[in-house]
């Protein structure tokens, strides 16, 4: 193969490579993050909703807003507003197949009372669902990562180009024509990439399914404490989400439908904020339980307080014990 065809796909694999690393540095892991804090500011409400019938007011929502904001590190104005919320909050409660139909209607009611404004935006709503995250496209922060990509990529093609002619004086080669289709091949090339990561995040996943999801292991958690005939509370403060008192031992629990999705940096975050509250309750130890297996790497994030586990596995720790 021609040396100079070998150098050129190089340098455009290596732009890719950058735009890659870099955008998911930046956007992704912006985008990651209010995924996230909408994600549980949602879930966190529609949990009040259906297993206390609390409602939270417009300003309540937006203290809500604000909280998940500084714990996600991330500016309030990339997190859906307290409108769009409210719609979320409508159209999970109408798709839900967990609600049956006299508690949707009453549920419906309820939240048509408590903001005025909903009768307004329901029936775009019911035909078209917002997606979980509100997206944002900063066609700047793109434009930049990609231009940067091709031009550091370039950089070391011709870096590497120049070596090459200064070890080896008869090594000849057009070197013009190669930085050239690096850096214009490269930069199409990433163009078309970023319009398929903006194409993906314009039809990411509605939240319903994921929401009701999480409610409903929530319920399984609560139903399996009452079989098992294991003494417990649950917990509306938000810090977790059951305590119970098993063989004399408190034990603070966290349940979450999913990990996957949650970076490693936020599942550090929960594990402190569960450790203090072990703490603060005097209780012996902390569990996150998670509805679907759990990786490798998730389970070295667990410390000698808080253990992260499956459902499977929380039960039959309960089942073997008893």
């Amino acid at each position: 193969m021609d040396f100079s065809l070998i150098l050129t796909i190089s340098g455009i694999l290596i732009t890719i490579l950058i735009y890659l690393i870099s955008r998911k540095k930046t956007i992704g892991a912006k985008d990651e993050r209010a995924m996230i804090a909408n994600h549980d500011v949602i879930s966190t409400i529609l949990k009040r909703i259906v297993l206390e019938n609390s409602y939270y007011k417009e300003n309540e929502i937006e203290y809500l807003l604000q909280s998940k904001s500084r714990e996600h590190r991330i500016k309030q104005e990339a997190l859906l507003n307290v409108e769009e919320i409210v719609s979320e909050l409508y159209s999970n409660i109408i798709q839900n197949d967990f609600i049956n139909a006299n508690n949707r209607k009453n549920i419906i009611q309820n939240l048509r009372r408590t903001y005025g404004n909903i009768n307004e935006i329901e029936e775009n709503i019911i035909d078209d669902y917002k997606s979980e995250i509100k997206v944002k496209k900063n066609k700047y922060a793109e434009t930049v990562i990609a231009l940067t990509s091709s031009v550091v990529a370039t950089a070391i093609i011709a870096t590497t180009i120049e070596i090459m002619q200064s070890i080896n004086s008869t090594f000849s080669i057009n070197n013009q024509f190669i930085i050239t289709s690096v850096f214009i091949i490269g930069l199409i090339t990433i163009v078309f990439i970023s319009y398929f990561f903006r194409l993906g995040r314009s039809i990411e996943p509605k939240p319903m399914q994921t929401i009701a999801s999480g409610i409903e292991f929530e319920k399984n958690i609560h139903n399996m404490f009452k079989k098992l005939k294991i003494d417990f509370k649950e917990i509306y403060k938000g810090h977790y989400d059951f305590e119970i008192i098993f063989k004399g031992n408190k034990i603070l629990i966290e349940v979450k439908n999913t990990l996957v999705r949650i970076p490693h940096t936020t599942i550090r975050k929960i594990i402190k904020r569960i450790e203090y509250e072990i703490g603060e309750n005097n209780a012996n130890l902390g569990y996150i339980v998670s509805n679907e297996r759990i990786p490798q790497s998730y389970r070295k994030l667990e410390t000698d307080l808080v253990k992260i586990i499956d459902k499977n596995e929380f039960e039959n720790l309960f089942k073997s014990a008893l």
